[in-house]
């Protein structure tokens, strides 16, 4: 019996120290961050925001310096739109818009030397298809040699805002020094959406460029986006457009806009392996879309909604006034998410001998974190009573 009991005991020691060791090499799953659309993508840098507010929904190294191979040919198109005189306008192609191309492999429409092609059809080659010599001929056209161009890519990038950026290329092949970030590049289509033309382009599935030397129907140009969507079975159905990347430094990248339950959504994701499927960029817009279909726009604020009371001290008496909205407020939010504010401005002013322009911050916060921030302004009244004027004037006479 006594020896029964010792090996049952030396069983369940043994039970127990498994338990423990299992226990131990088990997972922990951490808390879902239900603000994080990143989660199951391929791409090691992106950013979602809503192109209405500027919200920026879920972000991960945005603001690395990364290569953005391709998605640089939609600063070349912009450029080309507003800088032109007439997209019609007909541009010569050259040996200095092609050479080299070839050689590093870079995609392209098929020009040659000495086909004619407007500035337009230029600009649908740059993006649908992402031609390199559609981009060369666009910089040479506008900027009068490339070095000029990217100047003026620079320069642009400069006004938008965009401060980690360089440009060294029309066409967004890996080059020394050249280098951008997915925020930057999310801060370029935001501003380049408000274009009516640059958004028809981008949002274009199929078109046929005029006559060319090899092409006497015109190039046909397949979107890159929709093309191999449809190819490869992704469900992109609330995209509406956009434009891929690609080199061996930057890995698959897409930048795009969608709208998706009234959310009209940009997002920019790069660095996408191609190990596992060969259109990471394409599969992580799908993943990325359909986690987005969870997500509602809700008013957390109306216009005219007081959010704070201050106290206000003139001479003769004490009032409050209430700080309201200047407009409604809102925001994208993930599925069973609440939103709360907290304004930040002191609850207690003095009249002074000047209107005080006074600014509060309100801070929206949701899954414990600031998801976004609003600035209002109110104007408090200089003091108007005589004898309170001139004892401020003493006031300030004597702190001299």
């Amino acid at each position: 019996m006594k020896k029964l009991r010792t090996i049952l005991f030396a069983i369940t020691c043994t039970l127990c120290t498994l338990v423990i060791a299992l226990t131990t090499l088990l997972p922990v799953t951490a808390t879902d961050d239900a603000f994080d659309l990143g989660k199951n993508l391929y791409s090691t840098n992106y950013i979602f925001l809503d192109a209405d507010t500027g919200q920026v929904l879920s972000a991960k190294k945005q603001d690395e310096q990364i290569s953005i191979a391709s998605l640089t040919k939609m600063m070349t198109v912009l450029l080309a739109i507003e800088n032109s005189s007439s997209l019609n306008q007909t541009v010569t192609i050259t040996s200095e818009m092609i050479d080299g191309l070839y050689e590093e492999q870079a995609s392209v429409a098929g020009y040659v030397n000495g086909d004619t092609a407007t500035v337009l059809d230029l600009c649908y080659a740059a993006a649908i298809p992402s031609a390199a010599d559609a981009a060369n001929a666009l910089a040479i056209q506008i900027g009068g040699s490339f070095e000029n161009f990217y100047q003026m890519m620079n320069d642009k990038a400069t006004q938008l805002g965009m401060d980690h950026t360089v440009f060294k290329s029309a066409h967004g092949l890996d080059r020394e020094g050249q280098y951008s970030t997915v925020e930057d590049v999310s801060k370029l289509l935001r501003y380049a959406l408000q274009n009516p033309t640059f958004k028809e382009i981008f949002s274009t599935k199929e078109h046929t460029t005029q006559a060319t030397t090899f092409y006497p129907f015109g190039i046909p140009l397949a979107s890159t986006i929709w093309a191999y969507a449809d190819t490869y079975g992704y469900n992109l159905a609330n995209l509406s457009g956009g434009k891929t990347g690609y080199t061996l430094q930057a890995g698959r990248c897409i930048a795009y806009w969608a709208t998706v339950n009234d959310m009209n959504i940009i997002a920019v994701t790069a660095g996408a392996s191609t190990n596992v499927e060969q259109y990471s960029n394409l599969s992580d817009a799908q993943t990325a879309l359909t986690s987005l279909a969870s997500w509602h726009k809700k008013t957390i604020l109306k216009k005219n909604d007081v959010v704070s009371t201050i106290e206000y001290k003139s001479f003769m008496h004490t009032a409050n006034i209430d700080v309201k909205m200047d407009k409604d407020i809102t925001l994208d939010l993930p599925a069973d998410v609440e939103c709360t504010y907290e304004v930040d401005l002191p609850k207690k002013f003095s009249a002074e001998l000047y209107d005080q322009n006074i600014q509060a911050t309100i801070s929206f916060t949701a899954d414990n974190k600031t998801i976004y921030t609003k600035t209002i302004s109110i104007t408090l009244p200089q003091e108007k009573n005589i004898f309170g004027r001139i004892i401020l004037h003493l006031q300030n006479f004597i702190k001299g």
